[in-house]
């Protein structure tokens, strides 16, 4: 609302930054990387940033754009994201040390 938003392709490299320094700093819960990976023109290009939000720890993808910008994509995208995220990070079985209530 008036100000200057970031959405497209440019989103998959900064995104998958964050990703890794997630991983890196040990955070283990379940993370969902998204953003700009429909906008390619190619197949091909969105199966690259598939791999990159993979290799950078996502356990699951959020998939919008393609949807509405390239709706034949759809399907092959999500097939490909099902096969290349079982072979992604495993998130160990254990509780979440998080407090229900500060106060």
């Amino acid at each position: 609302f008036g100000g200057v938003a970031l959405s497209g392709w440019p989103l998959v490299e900064p995104t998958c930054l964050k990703i890794r320094v997630l991983r890196e700093a040990g955070v283990w819960l379940p993370i969902k990387g998204g953003g700009g990976f429909g906008c390619r023109n190619s197949f091909a290009a969105i199966k690259r940033d598939i791999d990159k939000y993979v290799a950078a720890g996502a356990n699951a993808l959020d998939v919008g754009t393609v949807a509405m910008v390239r709706p034949f994509f759809l399907q092959p995208a999500i097939s490909y994201a099902r096969k290349a995220l079982g072979n992604g990070p495993s998130i160990p079985r254990r509780r979440a040390q998080i407090p229900l209530w500060a106060g």
